[in-house]
């Protein structure tokens, strides 16, 4: 399956990001699969990448946060 794929331009690097929405009970199996979409899309890129892959999960605290 197709993921969006966003390449992101940011000081002194360049961030391929993909964002997800999941339950707690799939995160393994999400994210599993997003770092498999970035890295293929590297791949079609002939590219590598420089640092481990970065995961933010934005639980309930940002949520609660984050409404008006």
């Amino acid at each position: 399956m197709e993921r969006p794929v966003r390449v992101r331009e940011t000081p002194n690097r360049t961030v391929l990001a993909l964002r997800q929405k999941a339950a707690p009970g799939r995160l393994g199996e999400v994210i599993g699969t997003a770092l498999s979409c970035l890295y293929a899309e590297t791949g079609r890129h002939g590219l590598g990448t420089a640092e481990p892959p970065e995961v933010c999960y934005l639980g309930e605290a940002y949520r609660r946060s984050n409404t008006g």
